[in-house]
């Protein structure tokens, strides 16, 4: 199972549902990965969101 992360001024943020407080979990890197890709590219360069095997 994996999540998205990022760092936002050396704190790590983790996706969560919409309207929820629970990490959003994903059961295949692939999926993971497209989103945090589609994130990225409507963020800025510094805080880019990361896929990590929970």
């Amino acid at each position: 199972m994996y999540i998205i992360v990022r760092k936002n001024n050396g704190v790590t943020e983790t996706l969560k549902k919409s309207n929820s407080r629970v990490k959003k979990t994903f059961y295949d890197f692939y999926t993971a990965h497209m989103l945090a890709q589609r994130l990225n590219s409507n963020t800025h360069s510094r805080m880019q969101w990361d896929v990590k095997q929970k």
